[in-house]
């Protein structure tokens, strides 16, 4: 047992990226997702089709307490990436963001983090809507550090 050293290790939680293909005809190369996670390499995390459905999926490591930036492919190369809608984008100006890339934040956990399977280029799953309930605290003394 070492004693008195301490370190800066990030730890990593499995992360369960999903997207709905219904409507796309899938490319020849597959349906990839890049991110931040994994150097924005579009042609490096090939999801895989789960059974006869629409829906293709891929489980990776991302760092803990972080927010994790993403796209899906439909093909292994940029110009085959989705068009993220504002709503879903973390650049949108109510997110606080500045891009267009697909956000959400990995906390703390052992469990595999399951993001839900979304539509390509959409902002909800199939057949759902998106709903985003925001609090306006600017008027608010004391908020708390935990948000």
């Amino acid at each position: 047992m070492v004693s008195g050293i301490t370190g800066a290790f990030a730890q990593t939680r499995k992360v369960k990226f999903s997207v709905d293909m219904t409507g796309q005809t899938v490319g020849s190369n597959g349906v990839h997702v890049a991110g931040n996670f994994q150097n924005w390499k579009p042609a490096n995390t090939t999801m895989t089709q789960v059974g006869s459905s629409n829906i293709y999926t891929v489980i990776d490591n991302v760092t803990e307490n972080s927010v994790v930036e993403f796209k899906f492919i439909n093909g292994n190369d940029w110009p085959q990436a989705e068009g993220v809608p504002a709503f879903s984008q973390k650049g949108n100006s109510v997110n606080g963001g500045s891009n267009g890339n697909r956000w959400a934040y990995v906390s703390t956990g052992t469990d595999t983090l399951d993001l839900g399977a979304v539509t390509f280029s959409g902002t909800a799953p199939s057949g759902k809507y998106a709903v985003r309930l925001a609090v306006d605290m600017a008027k608010e003394t004391s908020v708390s550090s935990n948000g």
